[in-house]
């Protein structure tokens, strides 16, 4: 569905930001018909760009033709030039590229002999939309490269902010999504300082497509939604369309079909509407991808012959390659495997030529499926690799995922399953993160067979598990009836409408029949005035008559016969809610069984979190370790990621090593201090996965601070990363778990306290002023690279007050723009609070948060420590 998203890129419209509400229109309608020539150039210009904005197409050309009829008597060649690109401009809209053309041939005489820059920005911007739009890519860059060269030589902001748009499109073509989000931003912002709403909400879209194209979805649709919003309230109906569509394809390609094919036949109603056929191949094309995946091949190539007629009219490249690929893919699954390389291999040829760098990661993506079906596993791993580096070229997440899964199937057909674990694991802990159930279950069927050829027969059975809550959760009655439901509702009322235009359009022609004998009546009278044909015309009067009768019972009969198709349309609807009524019982007792397998789990988690506060340090020795302190401890899930630690080495004896003459012999010198160690440690994850790793780490400080006696802040954190790394072999996976955390070490005898970091800070107060000491720029674990942490000794000399946390507040959404806490603020609330008792401190963060957080929900988990020295 992905590789066809390309074709929706919202193109800069080269027009006025702002549109014109009806009664302006009107008004300006008005004063055109008491204009003078001059007066109505100006007139019909703004009426035509404004219409065109509003898609009424018919009615922009006709004042665009005016325009040209005005222009020529007057001899104005610029009038003359702008109306064709409007006219150009129309055709393009249209899917009318050969046409469009003609008109932009027409009007680049007259703008380079008399030099017009504006116009010649404009045309450059124009013609490269069409070069575009139909693959030639290098073309359109050139145009596009061209216009913002014009246009910051006039220093044109609004024209600026268009090129920039048009260069952002070409890169994401090409799949280059860090720099078309440059170019797309850089617009972005022109375009918000000159508040253009129009131009704002195309640019949206377009950063929206881009997420969608990279795996980000949820991102994908908070800037799609935004767009819709300003399209919305502009009235115009084509970028209405366009949004819809893109806000579909997210749901779809999260196996959310319902709502996919709810936002894609609106989106489908709406360009029928304006007459846009390039969208509606667009909508056509991504229906039948849905109705491929629920396995309805009859509907799917219903629906991709009808993108596939309306891309060849129009000449749109890519998007025939998308229906080909699809094509292909539906041959497939047919096991007609020929017929699918075939269209597979022609999706490639013509993605190669227009430069569409997604389109041609698409072809390699089913091309190695094909093999795969057709057991030639050897071609599939090649094909899976030239996927992957592709995919991490164009930094696709869901590209790179899919392409990891392939190849970690075909290493299991290739009886290399320690390999195939490894890309098993990569492809499908992205697919997890972007949230794509379809390669997470195209991977847990072979990831189950993988454990089970190593003879992990717990996790087999955990991946078949994971296997089949996902073909329930994407193939399933209930998505079916809900997808059937959608479709015959949108039928029915295309049809209702279609039945309704129809009587009205008989209605008014028999109106007009029916004045049109009237006035013939009273002429005839009048005309012929003699009593000698009064009886003639009384019959003649009297067969009109019977005719008219005649043409009102036909139209009756229509009337009756179009109420009797909407009836058994009512019925076939009713019928098909009864039997969803009877599935529903089914998916009830599912439903039970369900909530029973969640309950079950829950308890496991719930068990979970006992052990979990059972490692945590008691109340009672932290009170007596640190009289004055508080902890406000929340995990997001029911077990967390983040955990405190806490350590107390007693005093051990010393013992200096001496050369004597007879040996070597230890010389006691006393005993080491007694030591406090206290570290708030962020683990990777949150939830369970999260309390694995906090699992880990204490066992691992318990073992590092009580058994191996490293009791310097630095070593431990040296010592712990080493140990992470060991325990997790991440120097033979590409395992990237680890921890962020503070740690100290407090002598109180010596009045010192140390202090390493990895990633977090330490905060304290001293003397009444506020200092802070940054951690190392790593964290514990992950990357396998040379790590060497800081040591800092703070002064205990004076009263102490410091405060160690994780994360978790200042990451925290909130606040009346819904945007991050960030640092900033969290350090002025320990600058307001740090005096008070420990008790109030507690309480003031508590209510801080929760105050910030309002109605949102919790991201992370959240730990912050306070403690007070001296």
């Amino acid at each position: 569905m992905k590789a066809f998203i390309l074709t929706l890129l919202c193109l800069s419209m080269w027009i006025p930001a702002w549109t014109q509400k009806k009664s302006v229109i009107d008004s300006l309608e008005r004063k055109l018909v008491t204009a003078n020539s001059d007066q109505k150039v100006g007139l019909l210009k703004v009426l035509a760009k404004q219409l065109t904005l509003k898609c009424e197409f018919t009615s922009a050309q006709n004042y665009y033709l005016q325009l040209i009829d005005i222009c020529k008597r007057q001899n104005n060649h610029k009038g003359i030039a702008t109306a064709h690109l409007g006219l150009g401009q129309i055709s393009r809209k249209k899917g009318d590229y050969a046409q469009a053309q003609t008109h932009y041939k027409q009007a680049k005489p007259l703008i380079f002999k008399f030099n017009y820059q504006a116009l010649i920005a404009d045309y450059y911007g124009e013609v490269g939309i069409v070069h575009e739009q139909q693959g030639r890519i290098k073309e359109a860059e050139k145009c596009y490269n061209a216009s913002l060269q014009v246009y910051q030589k006039m220093n044109d902001q609004k024209g600026i902010a268009a090129a920039l748009n048009s260069i952002g499109i070409i890169y994401d073509i090409q799949g280059q999504y860090q720099e078309a989000l440059k170019y797309y931003f850089r617009s972005l912002k022109i375009n918000q300082q000159l508040k253009r709403a129009y131009q704002s909400a195309s640019t949206l879209t377009n950063i929206g497509i881009v997420h969608l194209l990279m795996g980000n979805y949820a991102k994908s649709r908070k800037y799609l939604h935004k767009s819709l919003k300003i399209k919305e309230k502009l009235g115009n109906k084509r970028g209405v369309s366009i949004t819809l569509l893109c806000i579909g394809t997210t749901y779809g390609e999260q196996g959310n079909y319902p709502k996919a094919l709810k936002n894609l036949l609106k989106s489908l109603a709406i360009a029928q509407e304006t007459g846009d056929n390039r969208n509606m191949a667009n909508c056509y094309n991504n229906i039948a991808e849905i109705y491929l995946q629920q396995e309805n091949y009859p509907k799917a190539l219903e629906n991709l012959s009808k993108s596939l007629e309306i891309n060849q009219k129009i000449g749109d490249q890519i998007g025939i390659a998308s229906n080909y690929q699809e094509t292909g893919g539906i041959y497939q699954r047919q096991k007609k495997y020929q017929l699918a390389a075939d269209y597979f291999n022609k999706a490639l040829s013509i993605s190669k030529k227009t430069g569409n760098q997604s389109g041609v990661v698409s072809s390699y993506l089913a091309l190695g499926e094909l093999a795969i079906r057709q057991k030639a596993y050897n071609k599939a791993n090649s094909v899976y690799s030239k996927a992957m580096k592709s995919g991490e070229q164009m930094g696709s997440a869901s590209k790179i995922a899919q392409a990891e899964v392939g190849k970690g199937i075909a290493l299991y057909h290739l009886k290399k399953p320690q390999q195939a674990l490894k890309y098993l694991n990569q492809g499908m802990k992205i697919a997890k993160k972007i949230g794509n159930p379809f390669i997470l279950k195209a991977g847990a069927t072979i990831l189950a067979k993988t454990y089970e050829a190593l003879g992990n027969f717990k996790k087999a059975y955990q991946a078949h598990i994971l296997y089949k809550a996902l073909s329930d959760s994407l193939f399933n009655k209930e998505n079916t009836e809900k997808i059937t439901r959608t479709q015959a509702e949108f039928d029915f009322q295309k049809s209702k409408d279609s039945l309704n235009f129809a009587q009205e359009k008989k209605q008014i022609a028999f109106d007009k029949e029916l004045e049109k004998r009237e006035i013939t009546q009273r002429s005839t009278s009048i005309g012929l005035g003699a009593v000698s044909f009064l009886f003639l015309m009384m019959g003649w009067l009297y067969v009109s008559k019977r005719q008219v009768n005649k043409k009102l019972s036909i139209a009756h009969q229509e009337l009756n016969l179009t109420h009797n198709k909407l009836s058994y349309s009512h019925e076939q609807i009713q019928i098909a809610q009864e039997d969803t009524k009877a599935v529903n019982e089914v998916l009830q007792h599912t439903l039970k069984m369900a909530e029973e397998q969640r309950d079950d789990i829950q308890d496991s988690i719930c068990y979970a979190r006992r052990i979990q506060q059972a490692i945590l340090p008691s109340t009672h020795v932290l009170k007596e370790a640190f009289p004055e302190h508080f902890i406000f401890f929340r995990p997001r899930d029911v077990v967390s990621g983040d955990f405190y630690w806490f350590g107390e080495v007693a005093p051990r004896p010393i013992y200096e090593e001496i050369s004597l003459f007879e040996g070597t012999k230890s010389i006691f010198k006393g005993f080491s201090n007694n030591l406090k160690i206290l570290a708030a440690i962020d683990c990777t994850g949150h939830g369970v996965p999260g309390a694995f790793m906090s699992m880990i780490a204490n066992d691992l400080l318990n073992y590092i601070v009580n058994e191996k006696q490293i009791t310097d802040a630095d070593q431990i954190l040296n010592d712990l990363n080493r140990e992470v790394v060991r325990a997790l072999h991440q120097d033979e996976n590409k395992n990237t778990d680890g921890m962020d955390m503070t740690l100290v070490v407090i002598d109180e005898e010596n009045k010192t306290m140390q202090f390493a970091g990895a990633r977090n800070s330490i905060a304290y107060f001293q003397n009444g002023a506020f200092h802070q000491i940054r951690g190392n720029r790593f964290g514990v674990g992950g990357e396998i690279c040379s790590k060497t942490f800081c040591k800092h000794t703070i002064s205990l000399e004076s009263p102490v007050t410091f405060y160690m946390h994780s994360d978790g507040f200042q990451d925290q959404f909130g606040g009346p723009k819904n945007k991050k806490f960030l640092r900033s603020r969290l350090y002025n609330m320990l600058k307001y609070m740090h005096d008070q008792p420990m008790t109030n401190q507690e309480t003031i963060v508590a209510d801080t948060l929760k105050t910030w957080m309002q109605n949102q929900d919790q991201i992370d988990d959240i730990l912050m420590m306070g403690v007070k020295l001296g």
